[in-house]
């Protein structure tokens, strides 16, 4: 669902949103005109609704490939390094 149209839907201004997802007024305005956003702010914004919002909605710029989100929840753990003796 666009931002946008959550909004509406919902009947909630641009503030309370701002305020649930811990940013700012201008960054969910921006987000509304279309601007790119860090994919961190997404999933911000994705809590916030209760996933009725996506990041791949309103960051799609933020995907490396169509299945798999480039992001700290993505990234597998790097294997430690075993010491030869």
């Amino acid at each position: 669902m666009e931002l946008k149209e959550y909004l509406d839907e919902c009947g909630m201004p641009m503030s309370e949103l701002a305020r649930r997802a811990g940013v700012t007024h201008t960054t969910i305005y921006s987000i509304v005109k279309g601007r790119d956003i860090r994919l961190s702010v997404a999933l911000q914004i994705e809590d916030a609704t209760k996933g009725r919002v996506t990041p791949r909605e309103i960051a799609p710029n933020a995907y490396t490939s169509k299945s798999e989100p480039h992001n700290e929840r993505n990234q597998k753990k790097k294997q430690p390094v075993s010491k030869k003796k």
